[in-house]
């Protein structure tokens, strides 16, 4: 399983962390959201 979760969403990547997700890469400045860079990490479970 993969998420796909913004680097500012220190919440969700806890909460990914907790369900055994590892990050396993991050994409610097990928996306814009009120004119603003956005991160976003990648997060990775093998079922």
């Amino acid at each position: 399983m993969v998420a796909a979760i913004s680097g500012e969403n220190a919440a969700a990547q806890a909460f990914h962390a907790q369900l055994g997700y590892a990050e396993v890469g991050r994409l610097p400045e990928s996306g814009r959201k009120f004119d603003r860079w956005l991160d976003l990490v990648l997060m990775m479970k093998t079922l």
